[in-house]
């Protein structure tokens, strides 16, 4: 025999109701991640192209050459192990919803590429370093899946309105790693002439020292020079996401509170239809507070069932999009991460208070006699 009070009742005699309040929390839960997943791949894109700095420093001029004196202040640094020639070009693929998502690559010598990968644990795949290369390039394992390309195929502005730098390479490796770099092998001579007046060079750490020849560089007079470090990006990369989570968060508020009031607006009205079943149970001999503390059981299991569904329909959005279209165009992988967690979880939070607090009300004003007597 069930008890009057007990869940398994209630579901059983509002099938739907319950089951639109539980979908209607778990497709509002799915929809919450679905806009965050998709914001945070599109950062994260670009981001995995300032992966590089984890493991060096850029220094470039504005114009001409890079004076003496700093070049010799960096050279005697105790901090630098390496300081590496090179010449940038850029090339893009497109992120999640489509939009450009900009890289960066290195023209350098082929002993200077084998030792930026090795610090950079990057390993060539597919493809080899060839002798006396020519026009050949060497890309990360993302950006082919992205491109749809392949050993032997090309890259250049000649071929492609995706990159910037002139001419046509012919793709002769294939790098593995979340590192987004890609390389050109040249001779000195070829640094040079691809640089258009400027100098560029690569600034490696000794082991464990980034952080102090960050510091370094950044006490260098910055006339006449450009200098990128970790530090500089991530600050970068942290005021585009404060400014990118001010938007959102306001965004999720508004949706939150909508979603929370109509959901609310709809379980007053769904007990005040029931005015006669609470009636009946207070005419029985129960309690107020236990039939309060009936309908707040109700509402928090609900919403919590509501909270799982959610979670299930995300889970099994992001396990898919990352095997059908994440991994083969070479994005980053929707992850479930502590803010998303924190931003689903109030909503079944506030449409249990938004429908506890008027409910609660609603209830605490029972008269069983003059329920009944009106429904005779």
């Amino acid at each position: 025999m069930h008890k009057p009070l007990s869940y398994s009742v209630y579901i059983r005699s509002n099938k739907k109701k319950t089951a639109g309040m539980i979908i209607s929390i778990g497709l509002g839960i799915f929809l919450i991640a679905v806009i965050q997943f998709f914001t945070n791949n599109m950062f994260d894109t670009y981001s995995r192209g300032n992966i590089q700095y984890e493991y060096m420093s850029n220094i470039w001029s504005t114009k001409g050459n890079i004076s003496k004196n700093i070049m010799t202040k960096i050279e005697n640094s105790d901090y630098v192990e390496k300081i590496i020639k090179v010449n940038t070009y850029g090339y893009m693929i497109n992120n999640i919803l489509g939009s450009d998502a900009d890289y960066s690559g290195y023209y350098a010598t082929e002993s200077d590429i084998k030792y930026i990968m090795d610090k950079m644990n990057l390993k060539l795949e597919q493809g080899k370093f060839s002798e006396n290369a020519d026009k050949e390039v060497i890309i990360n394992e993302n950006i082919a899946r992205s491109r749809k390309l392949k050993i032997g195929d090309y890259m250049g502005s000649d071929v492609s309105q995706f990159d910037w730098f002139h001419g046509k390479y012919k793709i002769s490796g294939i790098m593995k790693g979340n590192n987004i770099i890609s390389f050109i092998p040249t001779s000195e001579e070829g640094i040079n002439s691809s640089a258009y007046g400027y100098s560029n060079y690569l600034i490696i750490p000794k082991s464990g020292k980034l952080n102090e020849l960050n510091k370094f560089l950044n006490t260098l007079p910055k006339e006449g020079i450009n200098l990128m470090t970790l530090d500089s990006i991530r600050n970068d990369d942290n005021a585009d996401m404060n400014n990118f989570n001010m938007i959102f968060n306001i965004v999720i508020i508004v949706m939150i509170v909508v979603l929370s009031i109509t959901l609310g607006n709809s379980a007053y009205v769904h007990y005040y239809q029931r005015r006669m079943e609470f009636g009946l149970l207070a005419a029985a001999g129960f309690r107020q507070i236990d039939i309060i503390l009936r309908a707040f059981k109700e509402i928090l299991i609900s919403c919590f069932i509501g909270f799982i569904t959610g979670f299930l329909f995300i889970e099994i959005f992001m396990v898919s999009m990352n095997k059908l279209y994440i991994y083969p165009h070479g994005l980053g992988f929707l992850t479930v991460k502590a803010d998303l967690i924190i931003r689903i979880i109030a909503i079944p939070i506030f449409i249990c208070v938004f429908s506890l607090i008027p409910i609660s009300i609603l209830l605490s004003k029972i008269e069983p006699i003059s329920i009944i007597e009106r429904n005779e």
